[in-house]
């Protein structure tokens, strides 16, 4: 698969994203609403932790169906803040 070079921090994230997705609301204070979200998260993999001492290189995971779309994240140290982001697809 496509591989692709992060610059340091604490952790790296996969996940696979729709562009939008409409839900129906059966319970709650919006039971009956139909609601769409954007920017979708329905995949979630991590891909290795380094610690900046060296350049990494990741091999992704193949390429989902259209619409979804692949994109790598870059996470501080104990769920710390994104850092960097990178949509692949």
């Amino acid at each position: 698969g496509p591989q692709v070079g992060l610059c340091p921090a604490d952790g790296q994230q996969n996940g696979r994203a729709i562009p939008s997705q409409t839900v129906d609301i059966t319970s709650g204070e919006n039971a009956g609403k139909s609601v769409t979200y954007t920017h979708v998260v329905t995949d979630w993999t991590a891909l290795e932790r380094f610690d900046g001492a060296r350049p990494l290189t990741v091999t992704l995971p193949p390429a989902p169906e259209p619409p979804a779309r692949r994109m790598v994240l870059a996470q501080g140290e104990n769920y710390g803040p994104y850092l960097a982001t990178l949509r692949i697809d």
